[in-house]
């Protein structure tokens, strides 16, 4: 109990919030993390993970009801082009347009804005997961867990029809970069079930005290590193 008690103190939420294993084990020990961690596990296996008949017919009803068809003009119009998600975190749609002391705060979003598809309604809905849970939904469009991390809880050798196998099967090779390390959200683990076929981590890049800062590399020199890759 005193472990717990310290650590709740230094982080209040990091049974909940669990990002990273190593941290819990670094507060609770060793012998306690199996405790929690055979818990965590044993709870959310039990759960009920089918929904029941009337509750599969009403969303069928209402996705037939409110079907839309393709769009002609833009339907298959990137068909053989590369797919790149960048995703930026804790950015949120205010910040686009603004200026702070006269200078706008995204130039290059707001060029990139006007002369692309721009979707300004836009909810996150992530939970206790937060990076990882928008990685969840972006692969899948399912929703993450509502507690925990859906990619430490959710069970490594689930099926999971993901964005990255779609394009597979169109002869499409996936590849994600983060340069940190590659157990962070247990992203090793989880990228091998969404079907991505290569995971460059913090290993693959060069990172010193001159590119790097809090969190990490920072992003121009991620960006620069990054590039070679997909050029090679």
């Amino acid at each position: 109990m005193f472990h717990v008690s310290s650590a709740m103190l230094d982080h209040p939420r990091f049974l909940t919030s669990s990002y990273d294993r190593e941290v819990i084990v670094r507060n609770l020990g060793l012998f306690q993390f199996h405790l929690y961690d055979g818990a965590a596990q044993t709870a959310r296996i039990g759960q009920k993970a089918f929904a029941d008949e009337d509750t599969l017919s009403t969303v069928a009803n209402y996705t037939k009801a409110d079907y839309s068809a393709p769009n002609e003009e833009y339907f298959g119009l990137a068909k053989g082009k590369n797919v790149v998600f960048i995703s930026l975190e804790s950015t949120q749609q205010f910040v686009v347009d603004q200026k702070v002391n006269g200078q706008y705060i995204t130039p290059f979003l707001n060029q990139l804005a006007k002369k692309s598809f721009y979707f300004d309604e836009f909810y996150q809905q992530t939970e206790q997961g937060k990076t990882s849970d928008s990685e969840f939904i972006v692969a899948n469009s399912l929703y993450p867990s509502s507690s925990g991390a859906v990619f430490f809880f959710t069970a490594s050798d689930n099926e999971y029809d993901t964005l990255y196998k779609q394009l597979k099967k169109e002869n499409y090779q996936s590849v994600q970069f983060h340069a940190n390390n590659k157990t962070f959200w247990n992203r090793d683990v989880m990228y091998e079930s969404f079907g991505i076929d290569r995971f460059y981590d913090v290993d693959s890049y060069q990172v010193n005290e001159q590119n790097s800062t809090g969190w990490g590399l920072k992003d121009n020199d991620f960006f620069d590193q990054s590039i070679d890759y997909l050029k090679s």
